[in-house]
């Protein structure tokens, strides 16, 4: 899939000559966005861009905002990457940066969210189709949107929460360090998440 960072990167490719950092660590790609690599950042979307896409589509319910929170929060990687240390893990870091910018696009989602929930069935054959041409990262089987329908009717704090925690699978603390709060806070939302989840899936 080619993305926004991936133009980015091509159109500034790194001094020397093209990059191959497929090989490297995620600590590793970190520091080379520190170091301002742009091979880093076009390997950062080929890993990322995927799962940014998948977190940010079952946060916001719509494929197109989805694929702009994910691109997004690339480039704000790439922007905020000299603010980190060694210490920094990567993909919680990133799914924190996607968060973010998953708040920023509920701003503009919000009658279309009302429309979906109120339409119902109708709304999940709307989306099958519109979602034909969203990012490859998206699956878009039965289960995935069954899931996307039940998170819709979380809030935002409750249903990023147990994205991250369980559809993710960050630990407590990871969830935390992403989310930027307590981690008592979390466990809180995941239970009352999870208690609502089973009651709207019917599981």
């Amino acid at each position: 899939m080619t993305t926004v960072a991936h133009n980015e990167a091509l159109r500034y490719p790194a001094s020397g000559g093209a990059e191959d950092l497929r090989s490297i660590t995620d600590g590793e790609l970190l520091a080379c966005l520190r170091d301002g690599r742009r091979a880093a950042l076009a390997e950062l979307a080929e890993r990322y861009a995927g799962p940014l896409t998948r977190v940010a589509y079952l946060h916001l319910g719509d494929s197109h905002a989805a694929e702009d929170a994910s691109q997004d929060a690339l480039l704000a990687a790439w922007d905020a990457a000299g603010r980190t240390d060694r210490a920094t893990p990567l993909w919680p870091w990133l799914l924190g940066i996607v968060a973010n910018r998953c708040r920023k696009q509920l701003r503009t989602l919000g009658r279309r969210r009302r429309r979906e929930q109120l339409a119902g069935h109708a709304t999940r054959d709307r989306q099958r189709g519109a979602s034909s041409d969203a990012s490859a990262g998206v699956e878009r089987d039965d289960r995935l949107e069954a899931m996307r329908r039940a998170l819709l009717t979380l809030d935002d704090a409750h249903r990023i929460a147990v994205i991250l925690r369980y559809e993710q699978g960050l630990s407590v603390a990871d969830t935390a360090t992403a989310l930027k709060v307590p981690e008592g806070t979390i466990k809180r939302r995941c239970f009352t998440a999870v208690r609502r989840l089973r009651s709207e899936l019917g599981a």
